[in-house]
């Protein structure tokens, strides 16, 4: 039997950036610009996944980033392109690390877990991200 729990995200998408060191080498940290990672972790408490946090057996991930389309563009084309690939930045690699970061210790005890991942980055009208997590209770 499995279990299924899922959460939106709104707002722009960051990629998990590079660990960054300071002067004196003593103390390496990973910046988080917008407080992406901080959002996600709140969202997945609020669908009540820290009651998970102890979880031990097998997980699924799935993430949908959407992207914002231009301005720029005609309500036609923002109609056609609604839920197409978008390739601009960043990565869906990136976003993905930043997404199991984040859910470390919150919705799993440990991203090493993770069996299973799809991310996709689509176009959509506003920015978001939807995390999907599968718990595998065999």
């Amino acid at each position: 039997m499995s279990s299924y729990v899922g959460f939106s995200v709104p707002g722009e998408a960051r990629g998990k950036a590079r660990p960054r060191v300071t002067r004196g080498g003593a103390h390496t940290y990973t910046p988080d610009p917008g407080g992406f990672v901080e959002r996600v972790t709140a969202h997945a408490v609020e669908a009540g996944l820290q009651a998970r946090a102890d979880y031990e057996g097998g997980v699924e991930v799935s993430v949908l980033i959407g992207r914002a389309m231009p301005k720029g563009w005609s309500k036609k084309r923002k109609a056609e392109m609604e839920g197409e690939p978008s390739l601009v930045k960043p990565d869906a690699n990136n976003v993905l690390g930043a997404v199991l970061d984040a859910l470390n210790r919150v919705a799993f005890r440990d991203d090493a877990q993770v069996y299973w991942v799809r991310a996709q980055r689509a176009w959509a009208y506003e920015h978001s991200v939807h995390v999907g997590i599968t718990y595998s209770d065999t």
